[in-house]
């Protein structure tokens, strides 16, 4: 997990009087920089026909229903949380977007 993301580090930030929108701002920096490497490895990967790394970014779906498909996802749980928890492309997007309205509008 980047530090950024952790509670501690946070709290430790708004203690020291950093503005809650300059969290902000470095959380969504940084989630976008990380979201773009991580994107671009794959692409690379995929040039270079590197496809045991770019398996190894991912995390498995399971059909919750018991009746349709497994499948797999490019993994970015790693970058927001500490929990062992998968986070798939709609999960940054959102946070992203989120973080977004947040720097600009307040």
């Amino acid at each position: 997990m980047e530090k950024i993301f952790s509670p501690d580090v946070q709290e430790y930030l708004r203690e020291t009087g950093v503005l809650e929108r300059e969290i902000d701002r470095i959380k969504f920096n940084t989630l976008k920089g990380i979201t773009i490497a991580r994107l671009t490895t794959v692409i690379r990967c995929l040039k270079d026909d590197d496809y045991d790394k770019i398996m190894s970014m991912t995390a498995e779906s399971l059909a919750g229903d018991g009746n349709g498909d497994e499948n797999h996802f490019i993994d970015f749980g790693d970058i927001i949380n500490d929990m062992g928890q998968s986070e798939d492309i709609y999960s940054i997007s959102e946070l992203l977007k989120m973080l977004h309205e947040r720097i600009n509008h307040g």
